[in-house]
This record gives structure tokens, C-alpha cells and sequence, in this order.
């Protein structure tokens, strides 16, 4: 069983996800497109529902988003410590600065697009890093047998990651980067690539992270 510290760091670690789970839920409810249809995450981007101009239950969003990864700090720390030397300190570092990345988007909404970017590359990219380093530390660390669900997850995360950054580049130095400058001619895409393959990180975070606290939970596994 895990000690004291521990189970809080688990509770936090849930109720991280819970808030950000009802932060979209409550506001992709309660959000109209400039057409007049319903949210979908088919077509529309995770960011939409913290902008002020497209949503007015931004607010909830963006404070959910900035509570959420708050409360998931200590688990990253915690499983960083678990790690060895080196990748111990490399995991911390990217973790720290994934979730820094997704608080700064609770406070730079996509309608201040060149400061909202730096914080979604930030956390984009410390995702992608993220889950790169955790995953070869714990491989290297422990066997696949006694984390099986961290490593699995920690490997289709970085897959999401690295894919969504890619498109996601690509586009920006194409016809997403003439959407921006002329917004009135742009159709958006029944199904836009894009926002699905960003609905995907986030999925796969939450798996990650759901993952993570049920390695925190069972006992300490022995180094392989």
C-alpha cells in the first residue's frame, strides 16, 4: 500500500484529471461555433474553448486547465525521483516545463495566438519530451512485466506527440499560416486533421497519467 504522502499525491494526481475532464465537458457543452454548430472535436481545436471571443464559458476552462496541471506537479516529481541519475533530473525538467506550457495557456488564450503558441510548443514539446525520457527511464529501470500500462502509454504518447507536431508545423508554414491572415476565407474542414490529432495528445495524457498513478499506487516495483 502506498504511504501517506503517497496516496495524497495519487488524490491530487485524480482530481487533476477531474477538473480537467469537467473544464471540457462544462464548456464544450455551452460552446457555439460563428455558424451556429455545436462543438466538435472532429473540427474544432482544444483551445477554442478557452478563447474569450468564441466561448463565453472560457473562463471555467482556462481555470481548470491552470488548477488541473497545478495539481499534477508533485506527481510528476514523484515519479521522476523514482528514476536514476541522469534521466531522473532530464524527466524533471521536461516534465516541469510540459506542465508550465499548459498553465501558461490557462492565462494566454488562443486570441493572443503568437504568446498562446509559445506556450503550446512548450507544452507540445515538453509532452513529446516527457514521455520520451520517462518511458526509456522506467524501461531501463524496471522490466516490461512490472510496468506494462506506463510503458505502453508512454510509447503511443510520444507517437501522438510527435505526429500532431509534425502536422501541426507543416501546416503553420502552409495554408493554416493564410487562415490566420485572412480568417473570413478560410472553410473549416469537416474533419481537420489538426484538431484530431491534438484531441489524441490530450487523450493520451490522460491515459499517461492515469497510468502513472497507478504505478505510484502499487508497490514499489524491484529494478530489473
Amino acid at each position: 500500500m502506498p504511504g501517506d504522502n503517497t496516496t495524497k499525491i495519487i488524490r491530487a494526481g485524480l482530481a487533476g484529471l477531474g477538473v480537467l475532464a469537467a473544464g471540457i465537458v462544462w464548456t464544450a457543452v455551452h460552446f457555439k461555433n460563428a455558424d451556429g454548430t455545436a462543438f466538435n472535436p472532429l473540427r474544432n481545436f482544444v483551445s477554442e474553448l478557452g478563447s474569450e471571443k468564441a466561448s463565453h464559458m472560457a473562463a471555467v476552462f482556462n481555470l481548470c486547465l491552470v488548477v488541473s496541471s497545478l495539481l499534477l506537479f508533485p506527481l510528476v516529481y514523484t515519479l521522476a525521483s523514482r528514476l536514476d541519475g541522469r534521466v531522473r533530473r532530464l524527466a524533471l525538467v521536461a516534465g516541469i516545463c510540459s506542465l508550465i506550457g499548459s498553465v501558461s495557456l490557462g492565462f494566454v488564450s488562443m486570441d493572443h495566438l503568437k504568446l498562446h503558441l509559445a506556450g503550446a510548443m512548450l507544452f507540445f514539446w515538453g509532452w513529446l519530451a516527457t514521455t520520451l525520457v520517462f518511458t526509456v527511464g522506467l524501461w531501463r529501470k524496471y522490466s516490461f512485466r512490472q510496468t506494462p500500462g506506463l510503458l505502453l502509454s508512454g510509447i503511443v504518447s510520444a507517437l501522438m506527440a510527435a505526429l500532431f507536431l509534425t502536422v501541426l508545423i507543416t501546416a503553420l508554414v502552409g495554408f493554416l499560416n493564410g487562415a490566420f491572415k485572412a480568417p473570413k476565407d478560410f472553410q473549416r474542414p469537416a474533419v481537420w486533421d489538426i484538431a484530431v490529432l491534438e484531441w489524441c495528445v490530450v487523450a493520451s495524457f490522460c491515459v499517461w497519467i492515469l497510468m502513472a498513478l497507478v504505478h505510484l499506487r502499487r508497490p514499489r516495483p524491484k529494478s530489473s
